[in-house]
């Protein structure tokens, strides 16, 4: 009998074992933050569900506790004390960058390692703009490496920086594969881009193109070359 209990009470703590690594891991807890615009006129606020009593999450030098008791909501607001937002967000990201000109955001989406996962998104005032997958901004993913910051949860390591203009609406991206790219931060489109890997891969089905036709001459030519010519009858 204890031995069959033995057993039963081993074949539970292996299956819990076995279960524990299985579970889908899960973001960092949301940890209010805020971010000043490069000009340091603005400064956005990201608030996160912290307990009051945290003082373990300090963004420079407050208590995340304390930005969700000065500001009302998520948003951008003057770097002037001022708690009126000028735009508010409903959404919650650990990592965005901010335009100089009060009006442009690019929020960052939790890392992936498909290249349909979302990159970022751009948004105006608080709106979205445009999407972008992790597949539209680079070519090879072999040369952008991975981190696994949970066991069996990778992420490609794509970005490798980036910027927004100060006189100009323009963001460029550059990644970790060597792509640069320029987008027009009021449309989000790409107006401009740098992709080496594309451009080799052009270079090279060119190069096999002409060199099959080069081929394909040469047979043909040594065909009719090489056939025997036909002897005009004697008269």
């Amino acid at each position: 009998m204890r031995a069959a209990r033995f057993r039963v009470g081993l074949a539970v703590m292996c299956a819990l074992a076995l279960h524990v690594p299985a579970q889908a891991f899960s973001p960092p807890r949301a940890t209010s933050y805020k971010q000043l615009s490069p000009n340091e006129k603005y400064v956005f606020v990201m608030l996160g569900t912290d307990d009051p009593d945290d003082v373990f999450s300090k963004v420079n030098g407050a208590n995340s506790w304390e930005l969700r008791r000065d500001y009302p909501q998520s948003g951008l607001y003057t770097n002037d004390g001022s708690k009126t937002p000028l735009w508010t967000v409903d959404w919650y990201a650990n990592s965005v960058e901010i335009a100089s000109d009060g009006v442009h955001l690019i929020r960052f989406m939790w890392p992936g390692k498909r290249l349909t996962h979302e990159a970022f998104r751009f948004y105006a005032n608080g709106q979205l703009v445009r999407t972008y997958e992790i597949g539209e901004l680079i070519d090879d993913p072999r040369r952008c490496g991975e981190v696994a910051d949970a066991p069996g949860n990778n992420f490609l390591l794509w970005r490798a920086s980036g910027q927004f203009h100060d006189t100009k609406p323009q963001y460029t991206l550059a990644t970790n594969d060597g792509n640069q790219l320029v987008f027009d931060v009021r449309t989000g489109e790409i107006i401009s881009a740098s992709r080496p890997r594309r451009l080799r891969r052009a270079l090279w089905w060119g190069f096999g193109l002409v060199a099959a036709v080069v081929v394909v001459i040469v047979v043909v030519w040594d065909e009719r070359r090489l056939r025997p010519r036909k002897l005009a009858p004697r008269s």
